[in-house]
């Protein structure tokens, strides 16, 4: 990536004698490992891989200490190109609890420290969540894709973000500005192929590039622009996903929904509230409402027909004292939408009320995609 640091040198910015030395050095290093392998190519094949690192890096230049050929090994231990890569991307981790889930890790290591999931949740990139709720407090979802892990995410109340390279971890107590400290602004969009996928403007949110996965930043403005959740997805595994939103399928639908209630429960529980039990009775009445919103393309409480949300409950043969509604469109997943509501006032008073249940419907179509 752009800019001076840990393995990066700055190609459109003037190179400093320290930059030059260090760029020649692992330059030389570099044929010194890799003369037969490179000795292997005619001039043909050395620029068709020249113009390929140039489809994917022509913005950037990227020097890496451990190229090594993907084949080697030796008999005292040295690790080959893979392997070693794997061990690379376990830098960044989130903890819940006493359990930290790094980036890289296989899910033979997942179970053996957290068990097996209370669920198996479809995610927008195609990968499981592994779904960890028994205690709200250690609360976590960790993405499992090909045997490991490609994702993690938190809002509970003990979770941390460890930086290994770095050296340094932030939790639910730092704030926007010491992130913006450490890493610097926000990046405002991802560019996969020819395409710029924008951070959405309304999100309260900073997204970076660390140790080759994106790392999302949620802040709560309710709450002196603190950290209130963090996610790490790999780099490979976003930049996959070419497309805002995916194709509905029942198991995503079923995981949105259910993802609604476990985080709002964890917020609650960081708020001192007590977790809200599941309804499957409210899933008509808010599937139904969804729905209604995309074919009759209004986005509000009450419909056209001047029903409100009590009428839709009372229709449905729903008893309650007290009640609420929260209502959210345009979001790809439930992390984004749950993040936006509890921006929101009126949406975090219904998400930390005086409430004893939780239904969630989730509709995909009408002019905001999702509802």
């Amino acid at each position: 990536m752009k800019g001076v640091g840990s393995k990066r040198i700055d190609p459109l910015g003037n190179t400093t004698r320290e930059q030059a030395i260090v760029l020649n050095k692992r330059t030389l290093e570099f044929f010194l490992n890799n003369s037969q392998v490179l000795g292997n190519y005619n001039n043909n094949d050395t620029n068709n891989i020249a113009d390929s690192d140039n489809k994917h890096n022509q913005d950037d230049l990227y020097i890496d200490d451990n190229v090594k050929d993907n084949n080697s090994t030796d008999n005292e231990g040295n690790f080959n190109n893979e392997e070693q890569k794997s061990i690379e991307t376990k830098k960044l981790a989130i903890s819940a609890g006493s359990n930290v889930v790094f980036m890289g890790e296989t899910v033979k290591e997942v179970l053996g420290k957290l068990g097996e999931p209370s669920r198996k949740d479809l995610s927008k990139h195609g990968f499981e969540w592994y779904i960890y709720n028994k205690d709200y407090s250690e609360y976590i979802q960790v993405g499992i894709s090909n045997g490991k892990v490609v994702g993690v995410y938190s809002n509970a109340e003990k979770f941390e973000f460890h930086d290994e390279e770095l050296n340094k971890s932030f939790d639910t107590a730092n704030t926007k500005k010491q992130i913006t400290d450490c890493y610097g602004e926000t990046m405002e969009y991802i560019q996969k192929d020819n395409t710029r996928f924008f951070i959405n403007e309304n999100m309260n949110v900073s997204l970076y590039l660390i140790e080759n996965n994106y790392v999302s930043f949620y802040f709560d403005k309710f709450n002196d622009d603190k950290i209130s959740s963090v996610m790490i997805i790999d780099k490979e595994t976003e930049e996959s996903l070419k497309d805002f939103y995916i194709p509905p399928t029942p198991e995503l639908i079923e995981s949105y929904e259910r993802q609604m209630l476990d985080l709002t429960n964890a917020s609650r529980l960081r708020f001192g509230e007590k977790p809200l039990e599941w309804d499957e009775t409210g899933v008509r009445t808010a599937r139904r409402h969804s729905k209604d919103m995309a074919d009759r393309s209004f986005f509000d409480h009450v419909n056209p027909d001047g029903k409100d949300p009590f009428d839709r409950m009372n229709d449905d043969g729903m008893t309650f004292r007290a009640a609420g509604e929260n209502i959210a469109a345009g979001y790809a997943w439930a992390i984004d939408a749950h993040e936006a509501l509890m921006n929101s006032s009126g949406h975090r008073k219904n998400i930390l009320g005086d409430y004893e249940k939780l239904s969630a419907g989730v509709y995909f179509g009408g002019d905001f995609q999702i509802y």
